[in-house]
């Protein structure tokens, strides 16, 4: 699931609920919301990477991405005349750590007030 679909659910939903002024249980929906999140973030980093796009997320080159993969110590989640990397296997220097973006900070944001708060009241399950 993509983080557009999640916010397509749940901005659906809201409009929906409000519509209806629904009362829900707050427990009921936070799980909803945390399993879509969940399984996003699973698709997030079951994603295969070309060495270009690895490159750019884990801070080594391309070539050294591919020496690692030809020498097994990278699993190759594509073919072997076109490795790819699961992001999830992607080794990352030191330096490029680095915390979420902040937009996926605002996006959870966006998703948690859009599931607690309709027409700016706020539902009490």
């Amino acid at each position: 699931m993509t983080r557009e679909e999640i916010l397509t659910r749940w901005e659906t939903r809201l409009a929906e609920w409000g519509e209806l002024h629904v009362q829900v249980d707050g427990k009921t929906i936070a799980e909803q919301v945390l399993s879509d999140l969940h399984e996003m973030g699973d698709a997030y980093d079951l994603a295969a990477l070309s060495l270009e796009a690895a490159a750019a997320e884990s801070g080594y080159s391309a070539g050294h991405l591919g020496r690692e993969v030809r020498a097994g110590r990278i699993p190759n989640a594509g073919r072997e005349n076109a490795p790819k990397i699961l992001r999830r296997d992607l080794p990352r220097k030191p330096s490029s750590l680095r915390a979420a973006p902040a937009e996926n900070m605002l996006d959870r944001k966006r998703i948690a007030r859009a599931v607690a708060t309709s027409n700016g009241r706020t539902r009490n399950g």
